[in-house]
């Protein structure tokens, strides 16, 4: 069986056409091998009277503002399923989505499987969110699939990073030497979404969880560093990223994205100062609190 597991967070409209998808009759897969979770971070408001209303095969769970991670840990709790997949509210998927997945995880050797996240209406703008994952290896959580028993086992997604927490997790299933398969016919469509300046300018600031990932898999100078140590670190991390990236735009050029990305690349390296001594001040933040708890009993 299979535990769907949908986290949202105030979309009711996007979340809507994801359960079209998979409600039961749409999907080839019979309805009585998977159930479907919706995971409700909202705070503001909910979307529980639209799935008791609409949806009824559907579960609705509880999580007021949980950050991502915790909020799919939260699904994943209610889940009765050997298998659990997890995609985004805002994704949609075709009628063989739950079968590809079914067919593969029959085996007894796999234990996580990755879907392909394509976008059907790609734009070439800097405020235009166009995600995909065409040939697997990311292990995002917007579409991916584990045996719940591995999952528990891992103790599921970390829910002190408030992003990046698929990569954290990816990481452990690397660590772990989980036996992993990409389902290229396990297909996700992310539709393009438009951002606000706004939003552009958080997403900058969001980087800083990238700081907190490096501290949790070993990245980052070990606690007790000299202050200088730990400055010049990030430094020299954050400057070796952005070359990295300007070296990809300029060697892997993509036609359909390049004004993008050239943007993206630009767009760093003009908020760096800015961003940098930012950032300086959430290493030294995490670190405290990051001591703090191995302290406490």
């Amino acid at each position: 069986m299979l535990s769907v597991v949908i986290p949202t967070c105030h979309r009711n409209d996007t979340l809507a056409r994801l359960l079209d998808c998979l409600a039961p009759g749409k999907q080839t897969l019979d309805p009585a091998e998977y159930e479907v979770i919706v995971t409700d971070a909202g705070t503001k408001s909910t979307a529980r009277e639209m799935v008791a209303h609409h949806y009824g095969w559907a579960k609705w769970v509880s999580s007021p503002g949980k950050p991502p991670g915790a909020n799919r840990n939260a699904g994943a709790r209610h889940a009765r399923g050997e298998w659990l997949v997890f995609i985004d509210d805002d994704c949609l998927v075709g009628n063989d989505f739950l079968g590809a997945y079914a067919a593969i995880g029959r085996q007894d050797m796999v234990e996580v499987m990755e879907g392909r996240i394509l976008c059907p209406d790609p734009r070439d703008h800097p405020l235009w969110h166009s995600p995909t994952n065409p040939t697997g290896g990311y292990f995002w959580s917007g579409n991916l699939a584990v045996r719940r028993s591995r999952f528990l086992g891992l103790q599921g997604f970390d829910e002190e990073l408030g992003r990046l927490e698929d990569m954290e997790f990816a990481h452990r299933l690397a660590q772990s030497g989980l036996r992993a398969q990409f389902v290229e016919s396990a297909v996700a469509m992310h539709p393009s979404q438009r951002l606000t300046w706004r939003q552009y300018w958080q997403n900058s600031l969001q980087s800083r969880w990238s700081l907190l990932y490096r501290l949790k898999t070993g990245q980052s100078p070990a606690a007790g560093s000299h202050p200088l140590r730990i400055a010049m670190a990030l430094l020299k991390c954050e400057l070796s990223n952005l070359l990295r990236t300007n070296w990809h735009c300029c060697s892997r050029f993509d036609r359909c994205r390049w004004k993008s990305r050239l943007f993206a690349e630009l767009w760093k390296w003009a908020t760096l100062p800015v961003v940098l001594p930012y950032l300086l001040w959430w290493e030294f933040r995490f670190r405290r609190e990051t001591m703090a708890t191995r302290r406490s009993p």
